[in-house]
């Protein structure tokens, strides 16, 4: 059976910083701001987006509850771009369901709930990439 790609989409969180305010925050948190400027300019990256406000970064706790809150937040985000990728009636259609996130962890994926909520058919192969 052929494979086929019929649609991309992303999504972002919506607050947004530039990366050289992104970069003086992590400074000023970090102490070595000729470091983080060096490391942040080899990135090429203009834009970071974040799912909490900025501000809120620093007072953020342990992993663990970091990991809770991005359980939180992935869902929303995750169903939004997989329904805007994605037609309803193509659902039961869907064979792989290929995920990426860098930002947390849980086990099982979030994949397996995102699949679920949007009626794939449960031989449907999830492949989380973190």
């Amino acid at each position: 059976m052929p494979v086929t790609i019929t649609n991309v989409a992303t999504a972002h969180p919506s607050y947004e910083i530039s990366q050289q305010d992104a970069a003086s925050r992590i400074a000023a948190y970090a102490g070595d701001a000729r470091r983080v400027a060096a490391l942040t300019h080899g990135s090429a990256i203009q834009q970071r987006a974040f799912a909490i406000a900025p501000e809120a970064m620093a007072d953020l706790g342990a992993t663990r509850e970091r990991n809770e809150l991005y359980r939180t937040l992935i869902r929303p985000l995750a169903e939004q771009v997989a329904r805007a990728a994605l037609p309803a009636d193509l659902a039961s259609a869907v064979g792989c369901l290929v995920t990426s996130s860098c930002t947390g962890y849980s086990s099982p994926s979030w994949g397996v709930r995102l699949a679920q909520d949007l009626g794939f058919p449960p031989h449907t192969m999830r492949l989380p990439i973190s």
